[in-house]
């Protein structure tokens, strides 16, 4: 059985909540990535999720999505 973490954001115009990445590293490197991301540090991980994108909303807008966290998915 494999362990793999989404990434998760949510739009701050729609409320819309969704995933975009993953990673299949250890929970420590997640973890420790989340420290560096909450301290405002680069995490010398590489294709970490940004803290914001931006997000193309079903009614045409464009709204700023923050990282919410990553959610553990068993395959």
């Amino acid at each position: 059985m494999s362990i793999r973490y989404d990434a998760f954001y949510k739009c701050r115009l729609c409320d819309t909540k969704y995933e975009s990445g993953e990673t299949t590293g250890s929970k420590e490197i997640v973890i420790n990535g989340m420290n560096c991301l909450a301290l405002d540090i680069k995490p010398e991980i590489p294709m970490f999720p940004y803290m914001r994108m931006v997000h193309h909303c079903d009614d045409g807008g464009f709204g700023m999505a923050d990282f919410c966290g990553f959610e553990r998915v068993e395959d």
